[in-house]
């Protein structure tokens, strides 16, 4: 959690609003993908994760200011990376054993 906020306050200060609608629909899937990926290690899955996280806390603060952010840039991979979280979970523990 401390590690998310660290790297949320460095992408805030680097990263403009306008910048994020550019990075946001490139970024967004290779994250997913990698997220889905299972041959990759859970380390750099639960790492997309993060990113993807930071980037999703920066949404959500810019579509306090600016509504719609969300709808333009979450919504659209929101159903992908739900679907496999659904996956993961539903695996057999020892398959969830490295995302402790």
């Amino acid at each position: 959690s401390s590690g998310i906020n660290a790297e949320y306050g460095e992408l805030s200060n680097d990263i403009t609003d306008n910048q994020v609608y550019s990075i946001a629909p490139v970024l967004f899937p290779q994250l997913v993908q990698l997220f889905q990926t299972e041959a990759l290690g859970a380390s750099t899955r639960a790492r997309a994760l993060s990113i993807f996280g930071v980037f999703t806390t920066l949404i959500s603060h810019m579509d306090s200011v600016e509504t719609g952010a969300n709808e333009k840039l979450l919504f659209p991979i929101l159903p992908g990376l739900v679907d496999t979280s659904l996956n993961l979970l539903q695996a057999a523990p020892s398959a969830r054993e490295d995302y402790k």
